[in-house]
Parts: C-alpha cells; sequence; structure tokens
C-alpha cells in the first residue's frame, strides 16, 4: 500500500464524505451561504446574493437569517409577486422560529404595504413584546391606528 490511491477513487471518497457530511451540517453550509449571499450584496450584485439566500433556504427552511435576507432584498423590488415571495419565505421560517423578531417585523412590514394594519399591529406588537423593541411598539402603535383600533393604539 506503498501507491497512492487513484483519481477516481479518491473522488468518490470525498464525495461519499460530503453525502454523509451534509445532513450533519446542513445548517452550518446554509449559513456559510448567507455569509456569501452577504458579501455578494454589499458589493452590489443583489441577483447572486438571492440565489446564495434561497439556497440557504433550500438546505434549512427554517432559516431565520436566510429568510430575513431574502425579505430584505426582495422588499425593494416592485414587483408584488417577488415580495410575495418573500413574505411567504418569512413565514415558513417563522413555523420554525415562531418568537422570531426580525421576522415578526419583516411580515409586518410587508402587512403595511399590502394595507394590511390589523395584521401588522399584530405582528409590530409581538416582534416589539420578543425583543422589547420601543421601535417596534411605535410601529405598532401607528399601525393600530391605521387600522382604526383606537383602544389598541393606546395599549
Amino acid at each position: 500500500m506503498t501507491r497512492p490511491f487513484s483519481r477516481g477513487r479518491r473522488f468518490a471518497i470525498a464525495g461519499a464524505a460530503f453525502l454523509i457530511a451534509l445532513p450533519l451540517f446542513r445548517t452550518q453550509v446554509a449559513e456559510s451561504l448567507v455569509v456569501r449571499g452577504d458579501d455578494l450584496f454589499y458589493r452590489g450584485q443583489s441577483i447572486a446574493a438571492l440565489e446564495h439566500y434561497q439556497r440557504a433556504l433550500f438546505l434549512d427552511p427554517a432559516l431565520a437569517s436566510g429568510a430575513d435576507r431574502i425579505f430584505f432584498v426582495s422588499i425593494q423590488e416592485r414587483s408584488p409577486e417577488v415580495r410575495a415571495q418573500a413574505a411567504a419565505a418569512v413565514t415558513r421560517a417563522l413555523q420554525g422560529h415562531p418568537g422570531d423578531p426580525a421576522l415578526l417585523a419583516d411580515r409586518a412590514l410587508y402587512e403595511v404595504m399590502r394595507r394590511r394594519y390589523a395584521d401588522a399591529e399584530r405582528d409590530y406588537a409581538a416582534a416589539g413584546a420578543a425583543a422589547g423593541n420601543a421601535q417596534d411598539l411605535a410601529f405598532a402603535r401607528w399601525a393600530a391606528r391605521h387600522a382604526g383600533n383606537r383602544a389598541g393604539a393606546l395599549r
């Protein structure tokens, strides 16, 4: 056994190791895709960044940071379909992390864009309570006033 492994055998071993490691480190690989997407976004390559975020959510659909980034990039689009898809990604991530303040605030912002102020009030209030963030609570008050909920605005 003094000869090195053949090229095909080395690729087979590396492929088997990858297939074993992927389910074990799925979340870590997804997070690394989010970090790479952030790097691309800061360079002005928003389409490539969005692709990385989508790959991250494909690996781990409950990844809160990936859903948050997809929403952030997609919200800048003028297309209602793109925004709706981003909101759906946030809602799926909220199933895995029901009290995540960033995801709740993202969904509330989407509801404000759709002029569904009562839903936005609920999500902003939950985000503010979860994080202890006065800004989200102020947005909840604003949404309650626009929804015509005087008692909710005062609360």
